[in-house]
């Protein structure tokens, strides 16, 4: 499968920020049907298999938040192929 690395610059400071990869998305909110990669905590480089669609699909990656219910972040990914 395909690992992503997340690297933060910075430790989130918030609480539960759990990161999802979606196939479909936009940078504004956390899709339904998002699959749940894992936590982020720290500032501490992370690796997460995404979904085997991945790797033939562009997605999206997700920071949200569950202590805030809230998105933090989100990134387009290009497909693993690319």
């Amino acid at each position: 499968g395909m690992l992503v690395e997340v690297a933060p610059l910075r430790d989130p400071m918030l609480p539960d920020v759990l990161v999802y990869w979606a196939e479909r998305g936009t940078p504004e909110r956390l899709p339904d049907g998002a699959h749940l990669l894992g936590r982020l905590a720290g500032t501490a480089p992370r690796h997460f298999a995404v979904p085997a669609a991945a790797t033939a699909e562009p997605g999206w990656l997700y920071l949200y938040s569950l202590g805030h219910a809230r998105l933090v972040d989100s990134a387009a990914l290009p497909s693993g192929g690319e």
